[in-house]
């Protein structure tokens, strides 16, 4: 719903269009963040308390952007409704804990094409809203269906947890602190880099104190009982490759989705001068319901014709579709340029790479993966947009098609980085056993 809106908001709020940029940087920064955070926290806690959680600072966020009565609060309630980016790995540990694996493919696929939007009529109501009432209403509407999700959560999530006698009891809370840090100087350094309000310099330095924490963070994992992420299992070719394939991957993608397509279609210099309800009505449906379609049949494929194979068919059309779109010379097979990518990308990709963040988990810490996938999509989303939004800024036809071309890039990197993917998930196996969620035994 929010994506139609966001030319929408810098204007009514009287900022500068980098403002938006800024807000969505933000959404996918915290997305990053909670992800890795809330969903290993999980591992040590019970799922549904860190679910529900999420979910309630999620819808919070939403209300805080509803009122906000500046840009600073815009950007505090995108980035609170941003924590909700743990929920889908959240999603996907709960189903791998309670379906067969047949179904647990077919599953993973069709929540994986509803993040992309309820049939796409989430972005119709969403610019019809805004065309008529203004953007709040629109952000009013997304806290009233939290708060609805939240309710429901409460009624059927499952309450089994690891037993206590199993349980690790102290969480690696600095582990977390020092990591967390280190994703947001990443993502703050690209975004100043990428606009002209900050000088250059402030974000090479950003940058440059990003592998200083990470560094840190190594030193602090070798003397941890329980550490954040145990760096030696990023070596194995099933968790770096695989994280880079996610990154690239969701940086071009959810840049073209959820910011390119929108400020072409609404821009009135270098774009279409579409309304907001035309824009959802053109270029964010019909994706939507295409990849709705498609993406519960290709996770049941998946067990049977490969994850990985299906992963690296669905990126290379992805890159063909950006590739088209760039080349577009009208309207019309723009469109159907952006069709193919919701094919191939919420169609294909997305199911694989969920399903795949929770195959490839090593079993002792199932939320491993999952957590640094989660990562990956944050930062991923916020490199996206960073890295498209001087192109944009530009309002020219040669500016948007630039964008297509980088976007397409990110997608051809994906692919490249899917080449060297293992199947073979990393053993780690801890002193105390592991814990079967299904059978409720150790083993």
């Amino acid at each position: 719903m929010v994506a139609p809106v966001l030319p929408a908001i810098a204007a009514e709020l009287g900022a500068p269009s980098g403002a938006t940029a800024g807000s969505q940087a933000l959404f996918f920064l915290a997305s990053g963040v909670s992800s890795l955070v809330a969903v290993r926290l999980s591992d040590y806690r019970s799922r549904r308390s860190v679910f529900l959680a999420v979910v309630l600072v999620s819808a919070v966020g939403s209300l805080v952007v509803a009122v906000a009565p500046s840009v600073t609060l815009l950007l505090l309630g995108r980035t609170l409704e941003g924590v909700s980016g743990a929920v889908f790995p959240l999603t996907y540990l709960v189903l791998r804990e309670t379906l067969t694996p047949l179904v647990f493919g077919s599953t993973v696929g069709l929540i994986s094409a509803f993040g992309g939007g309820l049939f796409g009529l989430d972005g119709l109501a969403g610019g019809a809203i805004r065309d008529r009432f203004g953007y709040r209403p629109v952000f009013a509407v997304v806290a009233g269906v939290g708060i609805i999700a939240l309710i429901l959560l409460w009624r059927v999530l499952p309450h089994a947890t690891i037993p206590r006698s199993l349980r690790v009891e102290r969480f690696d809370s600095l582990g977390a602190v020092i990591v967390s840090a280190a994703i947001i100087l990443l993502n703050s350094g690209l975004f100043v880099l990428t606009t002209a309000t900050w000088p250059p310099l402030f974000g090479v330095i950003l940058l440059l104190c990003t592998p200083l924490l990470l560094v840190l963070y190594a030193q602090h994992a070798q003397s941890a009982s329980t550490p954040l992420v145990v760096v030696r299992l990023l070596t194995s070719r099933s968790i770096w490759p695989f994280l880079i394939t996610t990154l690239a991957g969701i940086a071009g993608a959810f840049a073209t989705t959820s910011y390119l397509v929108v400020l072409l279609a609404q821009d009135l210099r270098g774009g279409y001068g579409l309304n907001s309800f035309d824009t959802a009505l053109f270029f964010l449906i019909p994706p939507a319901v295409l990849a709705l379609a498609l993406a519960p049949v290709s996770g049941r494929l998946a067990p049977r014709l490969g994850w990985i194979l299906l992963l690296r068919v669905g990126l290379m059309g992805s890159a063909i579709a950006l590739a088209a779109a760039a080349l577009a010379p009208n309207m019309t097979l723009r469109i159907l340029a952006i069709c193919g990518l919701g094919v191939c990308f919420s169609g294909v990709v997305l199911p694989m790479i969920n399903g795949l963040s929770v195959l490839l988990s090593p079993v002792s810490a199932p939320g491993l993966l999952p957590a640094l996938n989660g990562v990956s999509v944050g930062v991923g989303g916020s490199l996206g947009v960073a890295l498209v939004a001087p192109l944009t800024a530009q309002g020219s036809t040669e500016g948007y098609s630039e964008a297509f071309w980088v976007c397409a890039g990110l997608l051809v990197a994906a692919f490249v980085a899917s080449a060297a993917l293992s199947m073979n998930p990393p053993a780690l196996v801890p002193a105390r056993g592991v814990y079967d969620s299904q059978r409720g035994s150790v083993k």
